[in-house]
């Protein structure tokens, strides 16, 4: 009986390798933490620095709109741009945008920086400052007690 098996020849990929595969794992692990910490951090602004419940999801909105249109806009510009180039202007806004947020501490700063955080800067409120953006709705914003 003869072996039909075709072999693959040539260098070997590198992405087969184990030590790429296991990057990968643990790149994808350590991203998906943001997601899991969500309802500490969030527990956190309410009880701690002193946010309503609505401004949580609001600053929490703003910087997954943030990483959304962030990583949309390096789908596009990944192919005409150096990669390195890319990977350290994203680690240097992300560490500088999460370290102000260890200093400032109001509303309008918190969820700019939380969607600069998130790789895309932000307006808090719209034009009419009455009216606040929750949950993709435009309702009234909430009377300051």
């Amino acid at each position: 009986m003869t072996d039909d098996i075709a072999r693959p020849t040539g260098a070997p990929n590198a992405f087969d390798k184990w030590q790429t595969v296991t990057i990968a794992i643990f790149i994808a692990l350590v991203g998906y933490t943001v997601m899991v910490s969500l309802p500490v951090l969030a527990t956190a602004l309410v009880e701690k620095a002193g946010f309503s419940a609505i401004e949580v999801g609001q600053i929490w909105g703003a910087d997954m709109l943030g990483f959304s249109v962030g990583a949309i806009l390096v789908a596009f510009t990944v192919a005409g741009i150096n990669r390195r180039t890319i990977i350290l202007a994203g680690v240097v806004l992300a560490v500088a945008a999460n370290a102000l947020c260890l200093v400032l501490d109001s509303y309008n700063a918190m969820i700019a920086l939380r969607a600069a955080a998130g790789r895309f800067p932000s307006k808090a409120r719209s034009l009419n400052s009455n009216v606040t953006c929750v949950s993709w709705r435009w309702v009234p914003a909430p009377i300051p007690s």
